[in-house]
């Protein structure tokens, strides 16, 4: 299998400007496989400024309208499941809030640190994995995944990482 890079230097990589995959990496998307945890369609609740969420996609959806439009983030928040949270957030014609495409990554940062802070066998379970390459194998995402050609950004895998690195500390 040729190594493929799927992320940028990062905190965790100073020596180099990439990571490769390699044999010990930890690839994570469904519920049938390992690691299903790391996912944002896990549920398992955290709080948030006051507000209780039941899975990351829940709270990361609502945060593109709570500016704008709090009734329609509610309806998000109260969501059914984290696919339904997904597609409210994916359908709203109000305007998302301004800052969303610089503020989203630190959006998804703090949901994260919530999440595997208050609940520690989600933290033991990162922790586990030690000096592992995360990869979400998301084959539609190139954003958050490694996207259709494998070469996406896996941005939830660098936050995932970079939160477990300040755990170690």
């Amino acid at each position: 299998m040729e190594n493929h890079k799927f992320y940028k230097k990062t905190e965790i990589n100073k020596e180099s400007d990439i990571c490769e995959e390699n044999e010990n990496s930890i690839r994570f998307i469904s519920k049938s496989k390992e690691y299903f945890e790391f996912s944002n369609f896990y549920e398992r609740n955290f709080v948030l400024n006051d507000v209780e969420y039941k899975t990351i996609e829940h709270y990361f959806q609502s945060q593109k309208f709570i500016n704008n439009d709090t009734e329609y983030a509610h309806s998000i928040i109260n969501a059914k499941t984290p696919s339904s949270a997904k597609a409210l957030g994916r359908k709203n014609s109000t305007k998302l809030r301004d800052d969303w495409n610089s503020a989203r990554m630190d959006i998804m940062y703090e949901g994260l640190k919530a999440k595997f802070t208050q609940n520690k066998d989600l933290k033991e379970l990162l922790l586990s994995t030690e000096n592992r390459i995360i990869i979400e194998d998301n084959k539609r995402d190139n954003f958050w995944g490694i996207g259709k050609n494998e070469k996406g950004q896996n941005n939830l895998g660098v936050l995932l990482m970079k939160l477990r690195d300040e755990f170690k500390n």
